[in-house]
This record gives C-alpha cells, sequence and structure tokens, in this order.
C-alpha cells in the first residue's frame, strides 16, 4: 500500500501556488500518493462527497494556510478540511497532520477565526520559508515516519465491512452499481478490486444516491445476497447527517458542552454517534435513551431512571462475593470515560435543562447528557448558554423522519 497525503489548499492563491506544484511533485517523488483536487476529481464528480472520501482514506494531511485562507469568507474550504482532519485524528491517532503558515500569516492567528477551536497551534507547524525548497524539506520531514509503518484507516476498515457483504455478486452487477453512483475514487482507489471501490464509493454517497446502487444489487442477488444488502443498508443509514454537525458532537467530552439535536428520534441521535464515531453498530457508541423521567424529576428519580436504563443497556452477571452490577458498571463508565470513549444519556430538552443536566451527571458521571429539541429555531439555539452546543447545521423542520422513513423503505424493498 502506498502512503496517501491530502493536502489541503485555497484555490486561486499565489501564496499557495507559489509552493503547491513543487510540493506536490516532492510528495509524489518520496513515494506518496497525492491528492489534489484540481488532478484527481474526475469532471462532474461528487466533489464534495469525493473529498470526504479522501479525508477518511488518507494516512496523512498537509494543510497550507494562506492570507486569503484566513481572512476570505468565500475560501472557507481549508478551515472545513481542517476540522473534519482533526476530528479524524482524534478518532485515529495514526493520522499526521502537517499544518503549514505561508508567507504573511502568524502561527498565533490560528488561535482565531476560523480555525481557533482546532488547537492547530498545539501541533508542530511547519512556517514557509522564502525558499520553498526548505519549506518542502520540513514537511517531508515531518512525514518521513509515514512510510515506514503501514496503517489501515477507519473508512478501510469500514470499506472491508461493507466489501464482504458484496461478494454474492458478479462483477457485472458491482460495476453497474458503480456506475449509477456516478462516484470515482479515481487514483485513489486503495487497490485494483472493484469490490472494495463500490464499497467505499457507498460509503461516501448520499444515502439517496447510494439506495439506486443497493436497489440494483437486489435485483441481481439471492435471498441470501439481499439479507446482506440490508446490512449495508443499516451501515449507511447514518449517510444522511452532515459531517460538520457530527464533528460537533464528537469533540463534545463527558465533562463538558452537552450536545443538543433539533431532532425528535432516537433514530437520529443514533446516526449523529455513528457518523460522529465513524463506526456502525456494535462498535458504535453507546447511546441510552432515558423515556421515563422529564425535566420536573427529582435528583433520586433522575438517579432511579439512570440506573434502570444502564441495566437494560449493560446487562451484568451478578458475582455472589463481588461488587454489585451497579458498582461494576460504574467503574466500566468510569473506565471508558479514561479512554475517550463517550456513552450517551438521551432524552427530551426540558424548558429548565441545568438541575436536569446536573441530576444526570450526579447519576452516572461518567455519561455525556443528550438532548432531543425537535421545534428548536435558530434564535432559541443562540440563546442556550455556553454549556449547552448545538449541533449545526440545523435539520429542516422533521428531517430526520424523513430519513427514517427512506430506511425504513429500502429496508422493506430490499425484503420483498
Amino acid at each position: 500500500m502506498r502512503y496517501r497525503v491530502f493536502v489541503s489548499h485555497t484555490n486561486e492563491d499565489p501564496d499557495t501556488d507559489a509552493l503547491l506544484d513543487l510540493l506536490c511533485a516532492e510528495l509524489e517523488q518520496a513515494g506518496m500518493d497525492v491528492l489534489l483536487d484540481r488532478t484527481c476529481l474526475v469532471p462532474g464528480a461528487a466533489w464534495r462527497q469525493e473529498i470526504y472520501g479522501w479525508l477518511g482514506l488518507c494516512h496523512a494531511a498537509v494543510i497550507l494556510i494562506s492570507r486569503r485562507a484566513l481572512d476570505d469568507a468565500g475560501k472557507y474550504w481549508v478551515a472545513r478540511e481542517a476540522a473534519l482532519l482533526v476530528w479524524r485524528q482524534a478518532l485515529d491517532p495514526t493520522l499526521k497532520l502537517v499544518p503549514v503558515v505561508l508567507p504573511g500569516v502568524d502561527p498565533m492567528e490560528l488561535a482565531e477565526g476560523s480555525f481557533a477551536d482546532l488547537q492547530l497551534r498545539e501541533i508542530q507547524c511547519v512556517v514557509a520559508n522564502a525558499d520553498p525548497t526548505v519549506t518542502i524539506a520540513e514537511v517531508i520531514e515531518a512525514l518521513s515516519h509515514v512510510g515506514g509503518v503501514r496503517t489501515t484507516t477507519p473508512l478501510d476498515a469500514l470499506g472491508g465491512q461493507v466489501s464482504a457483504r458484496l461478494r454474492h455478486f458478479d462483477l457485472r452487477a458491482i460495476g453497474e452499481a458503480a456506475a449509477l453512483l456516478g462516484f470515482d475514487l479515481g487514483r485513489w482507489r486503495p487497490d485494483s478490486d472493484a469490490v472494495r471501490d463500490l464499497a467505499l464509493a457507498l460509503i461516501c454517497s448520499q444515502f439517496d444516491q447510494a439506495t439506486s446502487a443497493l436497489e440494483y444489487l437486489a435485483e441481481n442477488g439471492n435471498k441470501a445476497a439481499r439479507a446482506d444488502l440490508r446490512e449495508i443498508a443499516q451501515i449507511l443509514g447514518a449517510n444522511w447527517v452532515d459531517w460538520q454537525a457530527a464533528r460537533r458532537l464528537a469533540f463534545d467530552a463527558p465533562a463538558g458542552q452537552v450536545a443538543v439535536l433539533n431532532a425528535s428520534t432516537e433514530f437520529a441521535a443514533n446516526a449523529y454517534v455513528q457518523r460522529a464515531c465513524g463506526k456502525p453498530p456494535p462498535a458504535r457508541w453507546p447511546l441510552i435513551p432515558l423515556t421515563g423521567i422529564t425535566g420536573e424529576a427529582t435528583e433520586e428519580e433522575i438517579r432511579a431512571e439512570v440506573e434502570a436504563a444502564l441495566a437494560l443497556a449493560i446487562p451484568l452477571v451478578p458475582d455472589a462475593f463481588g461488587p454489585s452490577p451497579a458498582v461494576r458498571r460504574r467503574r466500566l463508565l468510569e473506565q471508558r470515560r479514561k479512554q475517550g470513549l463517550p456513552l450517551f444519556l438521551l432524552a427530551r430538552l426540558p424548558a429548565d435543562p441545568h438541575p436536569f443536566v446536573r441530576g444526570l451527571r450526579v447519576a452516572c458521571p461518567g455519561a455525556a447528557p443528550f438532548f432531543l429539541a425537535a421545534d428548536l429555531t435558530e434564535a432559541q439555539a443562540d440563546e442556550l448558554d455556553a454549556s449547552f452546543r448545538v449541533l449545526r447545521p440545523l435539520l429542516e423542520h422533521e428531517a430526520d423522519l424523513a430519513a427514517q422513513t427512506r430506511l425504513d423503505e429500502l429496508l422493506f424493498r430490499l425484503a420483498s
């Protein structure tokens, strides 16, 4: 496997252009596959989804931060790609990030504006030299360890799960399904395996695009194959969730801000969690619904409901001579918290959420509260204080119900 390096950059920017082509050529010369949107995207491609796919497939990324990337509101893609890469690194510490501060930019400015919450200053930056060859040498040095360790990215691993469920189909059907997606990984295909190519394309596609491909495969498969397609549909069922909103959920530590989603269903919350951690069940971060209490519940009522919900979600065999299951569950959750593995407690957002949040934190210190607020408006979201983090962009009205219905319809057709 050749190592894949994503280069995030600002188009039509003289400061970036002065370095970009030479940098990419030197990375290629060093034995790495370089992803650059102007060379790897095919005409007519679903470019946004392909770039999201490449962000998931790369082993390393170089982020070129120019004056225009900081100041020009229309050049927001570098900040957005950097945010997604920082999120992925939090989930996958093997990902190497190399920010490069171009002429006219002070590294201290990365603590401001659209880059403020990314903590890029905590990553060793390369400060561009007047001589581009010096800058490129520093970038190559920063990436030097990448070529020595063979790694599989999380998206590769998820692609493996999907491709294992596509092996019942002949290559003709696989090719036709890929054509329906209109999605091409181009030179960034990790190998020449058409089945794996299709699996990765399905993962990176919007759910509605994937539906047409899965339905075509269902028409060309037997009963066992359709059962596999249902499992793939469940894996892809979170693809309607916006990556930016999912990133906001991923960065909320249990002791930090409380996530708020303007949706009404457990289905929506599970989809956001799956998108945030990049893993379908059973590896998806746990989310435990609390349906027996409201914002008016007492602390004791909250504790009882949480204990009952945890007992259902995490059943443990009693030990006649050891700690009770409740004590063992608390230890388990504390261990998960220390490992950075969230567990969410899902409830509806009450009119006065602060006492409820305090009760949830007392009842289960190792869990992160997660609130549903179906009718939340932008104005109401702005009124929530800093202890809450609204998952933006907000959903359209009943978007979660529509997505749930689309998945239900697909599963029904695949079962027919």
